[in-house]
């Protein structure tokens, strides 16, 4: 897949993409590419960067287009929904947030009143733990919004975020005990991944190849292959 950042030039997630695309050698696509589908994330960094390698991983001429809406709380990205399916005509749309403090079945009741609010019509054709399928029609227009919830279920971590799986891919690639680092950090994902800004590079190069990136993001890489599936 290839990847074309929506947010604007000089926006905090383009700059930081662009950067990461750059030092990962991963090429992105200009704003006048079509796109064929597209994400939205829920965070900023490093959510952008993990969806361009996973992308990248995935061979295929589609372009997919990345997105941060600025406004929250967590499902305030739907309102952007609209936009992509009226002014991209995209027919597949992906949401990824994190789970944060929530239990599974708050996120869900939280999407779906969200999907309400914006007057989307939607049912769920695939429901699993942390990934759900809606079809959904919005003023005749139908697509399928795609939601996976970040998060590793492992007791560990006291809230659940995207630096959850890659903290558990630096401890199976690396052999890192994870313990120390996140007693340091209080059992914050976010902050543990703060504290290994110096083998950050390393374990995007790492994602890049290794077999185990699709183990340890395997709701991701399955949403993104129906992304691109009219299934």
């Amino acid at each position: 897949m290839n990847l074309r950042c929506l947010n604007q030039p000089r926006e905090s997630i383009a700059i930081s993409l662009s950067k990461w695309a750059r030092k990962l050698k991963i090429p992105l696509t200009t704003k006048q590419t079509p796109i064929d589908a597209a994400i939205i994330i829920g965070d900023g960094t490093p959510d952008n960067i993990v969806w361009l390698i996973l992308t990248h991983r995935l061979n295929g001429k589609c372009t997919v287009g990345l997105m941060k809406p600025s406004e929250f709380p967590r499902f305030a990205s739907v309102e952007a929904i609209k936009t992509l399916i009226k002014g991209e005509r995209v027919e597949n749309v992906l949401l990824s947030v994190d789970q944060e403090a929530s239990t599974l079945q708050q996120i869900w009741e939280e999407a779906e009143k969200s999907l309400r609010n914006a007057a989307i019509e939607f049912k769920a054709s695939r429901v699993e733990g942390r990934f759900r399928v809606f079809d959904c029609i919005y003023t005749n227009h139908r697509f399928k919004t795609l939601i996976v919830v970040n998060g590793v279920d492992n007791p560990i971590y006291k809230k659940h975020t995207i630096e959850d799986h890659l903290l558990e891919f630096y401890k199976e690639t690396l052999g890192e005990d994870l313990n120390t680092l996140l007693n340091e950090s209080e059992e914050d994902p976010k902050e543990a991944w703060r504290r290994l800004k110096d083998k950050e590079e390393q374990i995007y190069q790492q994602l890049l190849t290794s077999d185990k990136t699709e183990r340890i993001f395997t709701h991701h890489i399955a949403a993104l292959r129906l992304l691109i599936t009219q299934e």
